[in-house]
């Protein structure tokens, strides 16, 4: 009879029993300890089994571990399975039925496993972890860490291995890939169709690439010792090679453009004009290539020290530059995106939705054009003249902008963003990072959380400088600078223009000098409740007392004279200056009809139900509307009325 461990039970096969078709349920725990055989075992999904002893033939949906002088042999990882193969453990012919993940220890060993195709398995070999002769089918993927040892690896179509350890040994079939990043592959056998990448200080040596092989060398990695059979192609993408012995029609390619099918097909050419090329393929322009007037779909164009690419329309495709590539006039369209690594990116076009462009540290962009997507400025990047047209721009720390228009859409800055111009529609954010020189034409800026700007002018629109961020030498010019409770006030502010509007939040007033403030212009105190009956008086030289409430605020108004009476503090705390503002409308308390142009006296005016917002004001009465340029207000009907303050 089985035995069937179930939820919250263990059970323990001991040194000397064979125990055969246990079941252990979600939360059961099975023990195989040493000297204990267990064999056809079933662990479901959530069940619990740790062997020290030997086990054949199980399948695992649960977690195993594997510990010091236990084996298995024959298991298979069902879905959700995971497997742990610690120091002094060891799993032989292990394979998959559906994605599960074996982690091989320090001191752990593998040997046969097969990443079954189409189950997405996952092998980790771990520092000081041992695996031999693993075979990675479709789907599959066999990460060697660094300081882990693996021999024979086999690679299918479909598979992945990640070398980032020690590999030897090892064959790479049609449709496979092996990856040496940061790690040494030796002894490699590239058939046709597969396809060995060399990357980040990785080292390949006594590798043979066969007829219809590929290596690929890129920058800052090596391989050696290669053996170039006929048909078969080693592209130096910035890397080095040594030692090479290339057979008659064998090719070591460092220049030109070589055309790379998803089928790893290799076609070399010097330049090319106006061609087409999709479906996975990817194209490398090297050192003196030239390519232009292409058209590509679901591709990718990856451009070199020395190549050059022009007038290239690029669909769901994606176009990388490295250092010392060039493109100009590219046009990313649908889900594409670019990747400008060290290179320079002319006029580009980004009309990609869900597309992305990274401007990598080293790399410059001139004049590109966000219709929509994303242009991410990252770390140490550069961008120049780049247009929002309904995309968006990001400037992560040390990444830097110059010059950039924000049409519509947005600007996102953590970086350095200089000369920027935010049009109607446009908007910017600023998380911490440094402005100068922006001109608010229409859109709306937004300092947050300890942005700093400098000398920006506010040509309408509106700057919004939040708690903690600080505006530096702010000019005013028909827009508004709305400083929030906690935003910082640098430098001077200035008005130079009409109808510009400064907000202040904070109820303490600052201290800067306020320029250029006339008639048309506001400052509301926004942190200030209006009570009413308010005073307005220049106390000294460009010092402006304003009494409200039984409180004192001062703002200094560069300009201000003692005894200057153009300046006035009315509902909804705004000081203006020139003209006192409308009384408001009038109503008179008897239904006599206002003489026309007669004068009411303060006194007369009260009488009559008026609404005197400035002590000594009287009204004229005009029907003609003949004072219509001055503020007016209305009597009763019919009856228009003048406010013509201080008259004599």
């Amino acid at each position: 009879m089985s035995i069937v461990v179930s939820t919250g039970k263990t059970y323990s096969v001991t040194s000397g029993v064979i125990d055969t078709g246990i079941q252990v349920d979600s939360g059961g725990t099975l023990y195989v300890l040493k000297g204990g055989t267990a064999s056809a075992t079933n662990v479901i999904s959530g069940g619990t089994e740790y062997i020290a002893g030997t086990q054949t033939a199980a399948t695992v949906a649960g977690s195993a571990t594997i510990e010091a002088g236990g084996i298995t042999s024959g298991t298979t990882l069902a879905r959700g399975a995971s497997i742990t193969v610690s120091s002094g453990g060891k799993a032989v012919s292990t394979s998959f039925e559906a994605f599960g993940m074996i982690e091989v220890s320090s001191g752990g060993v593998l040997s046969d496993t097969t990443i079954t195709a189409g189950a997405d398995g996952e092998v980790h070999l771990n520092a000081g972890g041992k695996a031999a002769a693993t075979t990675v089918e479709q789907y599959g993927e066999f990460a060697i860490n660094p300081h882990a040892v693996a021999t024979g690896t086999k690679v299918s179509s479909g598979g992945s291995a990640y070398v980032a350890g020690t590999e030897s040994g090892g064959a790479v079939y049609s449709g496979g890939v092996m990856s040496v990043s940061h790690g040494k592959a030796s002894g490699t056998v590239i058939s046709s169709g597969g396809r060995m990448e060399v990357t980040a200080k990785g080292d390949a040596s006594h590798v043979t690439v066969a007829s219809g092989g590929l290596e690929l060398v890129f920058s800052g990695s090596k391989t050696s010792a290669t053996k170039v059979d006929s048909g078969g192609y080693v592209i130096l993408l910035g890397g080095g090679a040594t030692k090479s012995k290339v057979a008659a029609g064998g090719h070591v390619v460092s220049t030109g453009v070589a055309l790379v099918s998803s089928g790893g097909g290799v076609t070399l050419f010097a330049k090319r004009t106006s061609q087409n090329f999709g479906a996975g393929a990817v194209e490398y322009v090297l050192s003196g290539g030239v390519e232009s007037g292409a058209t590509a779909t679901d591709a990718t164009l990856a451009v070199y020290k020395g190549g050059v690419v022009s007038d290239t329309a690029l669909g769901f495709s994606d176009l990388d530059i490295f250092s010392g590539g060039k493109a100009v006039s590219a046009t990313i369209s649908g889900g594409g995106g670019a990747d400008i690594a060290g290179g320079t990116a002319t006029a580009t076009v980004m009309d990609a939705p869900d597309g992305s462009m990274y401007v990598i540290s080293g790399a410059r962009t001139f004049g590109t054009v966000v219709s929509s997507g994303l242009e991410q400025v990252q770390e140490g990047g550069v961008v120049s003249n780049t247009v929002i047209k309904g995309g968006e721009e990001s400037l992560l720390r040390t990444g830097s902008s110059y010059g950039t228009v924000v049409s519509s859409g947005a600007q996102f800055i953590q970086g350095t963003a200089t000369s920027t111009t935010i049009e109607a529609g446009g908007t910017q954010f600023m998380f911490g990072g440094v402005t100068s020189d922006t001109v608010i034409s229409g859109g709306t800026a937004n300092v947050i959380s300890g942005g700093v700007t400098y000398g920006t002018i506010i040509r309408g629109g509106q700057d919004n400088v939040m708690s903690r961020s600080v505006a530096s030498d702010t000019v005013i010019s028909g827009g508004t600078l709305n400083v929030a409770a906690g935003g910082i006030i640098d430098g001077t502010v200035t008005f130079a223009g009409a109808s510009g509007s400064l907000v202040i939040g904070a109820t303490t007033l600052p201290t800067n000098t306020i320029a250029g403030f006339a008639a048309g212009d506001t400052i509301q105190l926004a942190g200030i409740a209006y009570v009413g009956g308010a005073s307005v008086a220049v106390t000294s030289a460009n010092q402006v007392q304003i009494t409200d409430g039984g409180k004192t605020y001062v703002l200094h108004i560069a300009g201000a004279v003692v005894g200057e009476t153009d300046f006035h503090f009315s509902s909804g705390s705004l000081l203006t200056k020139g003209a006192a503002p409308a009384m408001g409308f009038l109503r008179p308390a008897s239904t006599a009809a206002p003489v026309d142009g007669a004068f009411w006296a303060p006194a007369v005016a009260a009488a009559q139900g008026a609404v005197d917002r400035e002590a000594g004001s009287r009204v004229m009465i005009s029907s003609s509307r003949a004072y219509g340029a001055l503020p007016s207000v209305v009597v009763s009907a019919g009856h228009p009325a003048v406010v013509l303050p201080h008259l004599p």
